[in-house]
């Protein structure tokens, strides 16, 4: 299970549906790719922008590819169970 959590990685609900996911993925990754900043950036930027980049691929794959489902599902119980602990 990922430390941070990928739904405030992506900026979406916890409810988002795969189309919402993608959709915040894209808009990120063209913000965050370091190749789209190169010239502008110094090296500890690059760096932090590349470490922002991968966290949000790592995201993304955790919430949508098949071979993450049973960790998302354990997740998945975990947030809801914190949520109606809070409640």
């Amino acid at each position: 299970m990922p430390i941070k959590d990928p739904y405030k990685i992506l900026n979406v609900s916890s409810t988002a549906t795969e189309s919402d996911i993608k959709k915040a993925y894209r808009q990120l990754a063209l913000k965050l790719h370091p190749d789209k900043q190169a010239g502008t950036l110094s090296e500890s930027q690059r760096n932090e922008l590349d470490k922002q980049f991968h966290e949000i691929k790592d995201a993304r794959s955790f919430l949508l590819d098949v071979e993450h489902a049973e960790a998302r599902r354990k997740y998945i119980v975990n947030l809801e169970s914190e949520r109606l602990r809070h409640a």
